[in-house]
């Protein structure tokens, strides 16, 4: 048993099949750049520091996007550093799950001193919202800087233990290289590879 569907109907359901196409607010619901060109390698990290292995999805922390991808890096002695990029359905979505996420990873953790902003301080000049604090283990002394940042429907973290082959200025080169990618995604969906 079928029912005529008025041309009325039609059209309202190809409007809303668009609308769902579109995302929230009109914007596009596909991402400018695919999400792996947006992961930093190995490259980037002084001698003594090695890739754990390729990008996966597993590793990604958060339950969050419609993709994720997470990898790591050690340094026999001197710590370990993760970076992870998620990808929101849109900007509404990924601003929402960002201001959730910063509060609680910057939160106060047993056995840690209070965060801080270091003698190195860096400041995104792209993302949309931006927090890059350190902490000190108060036992073994190791410093762990981090920073989350929110660009566009991309959310990234990136956490190091600080050493003498990860100093501020390691540090530094890092975060620019994230936002270089981030920034080339977005101006022109061409990541930097």
């Amino acid at each position: 048993m079928f029912r005529k569907v008025s041309s009325l109907n039609w059209i309202t359901l190809i409007v809303l099949s668009a609308c769902s196409i579109l995302g929230k607010a009109g914007e596009p619901a596909m991402s400018p750049c695919p999400i792996e060109d947006l992961m930093i390698d190995e490259s980037l990290f002084r001698e003594g520091w090695l890739q754990e292995g390729p990008p996966e999805q597993r590793t990604a922390l958060i339950r969050f996007g419609i993709r994720k991808l997470s990898v790591g890096f050690i340094s026999q002695r001197h710590g370990v550093a993760r970076h992870d990029v998620y990808e929101g359905e849109n900007f509404e979505e990924t601003e929402k799950q960002y201001f959730r996420e910063v509060d609680s990873w910057f939160s106060p953790r047993e056995g840690w001193t209070d965060w801080y902003t270091p003698k190195f301080n860096y400041e995104s000049p792209i993302a949309d919202h931006y927090r890059f604090s350190c902490y000190t283990h108060k036992a073994s002394g190791v410093e762990t800087c981090a920073m989350m940042g929110q660009y566009g429907v991309y959310l990234t973290r990136f956490h190091a233990d600080m050493s003498s082959i990860m100093t501020y200025d390691d540090l530094n080169r890092i975060l620019q290289a994230i936002d270089g990618k981030m920034a080339k995604c977005l101006a022109d969906g061409t990541p930097v590879k």
